[in-house]
């Protein structure tokens, strides 16, 4: 049984070979790698410190200050304009924008992704009508998707589901098309493999509909809806709706990613390269 890229069948490839993934893995890690390396070093000539090891202490705290990945920050700084050696700030003619609209979100606004992650899970799966569902972010470097947050599952279904790559599950699949995924029975789709299917199984899983979050040109993640029911799929209106949560959420990370890649290199600016002993 094929199981359907929404509005448009899509004949599955075969799944790449295991010592492909790990030589992408490793080639991954090598240039993460290089550009801390290369990172540190421009912070060490720019910002008269002792030594690499200080440097790069520099980029971990104000990547994490500001909620980025510190491979991400290198790569950001290794491409961003010198700032002037003798100006207080880095973006000086930098414009301010507001974040996108949240309608899913309840209260005051988060200020990190994680949060709006959160929030965007529960208003899915509240509009789906089900207590089952997962969110995932694409992995920097590795490729793939990380589970970032699930609702009413355990812990051996987060274990199993923690990193996908290939197109082994519907998400995956979510992740390369573009495309929201239907699957309307996992016991009887050509998508998941043995072990992927009685992890489902068990979790009380048969029905699954995946929804990529675009991110402007990216796709910046995917969620889940899951039922326990064969030929539970959602209807129209709540995919229309489902595919609002993604494009509000979509919006807001590529805002939050800009906003806070520019904040944290300003950051790093601002204290040359040194921070306070945490």
């Amino acid at each position: 049984m094929k199981c359907a890229v929404t509005d448009r069948a899509e004949d599955l490839n075969e799944v790449a070979r295991p010592s492909a993934r790990l030589s992408s893995d490793a080639l991954s890690g090598l240039l993460d790698r290089a550009a801390l390396s290369q990172a540190a070093g421009v912070l060490v000539a720019r910002y008269g410190l002792p030594d690499s090891e200080v440097a790069t202490r520099g980029l971990i705290i104000a990547a994490r200050r500001h909620d980025r990945d510190p491979r991400a920050l290198a790569r950001a700084l290794l491409v961003a304009p010198e700032p002037r050696w003798d100006a207080r700030s880095w973006f000086a003619g930098r414009v301010w924008r507001s974040a996108p609209p949240l309608d899913f979100l309840r209260g005051s606004g988060p200020t990190r992704p994680l949060a709006v992650l959160d929030a965007a899970l529960a208003a899915a799966t509240d509009y789906a009508q089900t207590g089952l569902g997962d969110i995932q972010t694409v992995s920097l470097g590795r490729g793939g998707l990380d589970l970032r947050h699930a609702r009413g599952f355990s812990t051996e279904f987060v274990q199993r589901f923690a990193h996908v790559e290939g197109e082994a599950t519907a998400c995956a699949i979510a992740l390369k098309t573009r495309r929201p995924v239907a699957v309307p029975d996992v016991t009887t789709c050509d998508i998941f493999d043995d072990p992927a299917v009685e992890t489902l199984v068990t979790a009380s899983v048969r029905t699954v509909e995946s929804t990529p979050i675009l991110a402007e040109a990216r796709c910046a993640g995917v969620f889940s809806v899951h039922y326990p029911r064969p030929g539970s799929s959602p209807s129209r209106i709540t995919r229309r709706a489902l595919a609002s949560i993604a494009d509000q959420a979509g919006a807001w990370l590529h805002w939050y990613d800009r906003t806070a890649m520019l904040d944290a290199l300003e950051d790093l600016h601002q204290h040359a390269g040194r921070f306070p002993d945490d």
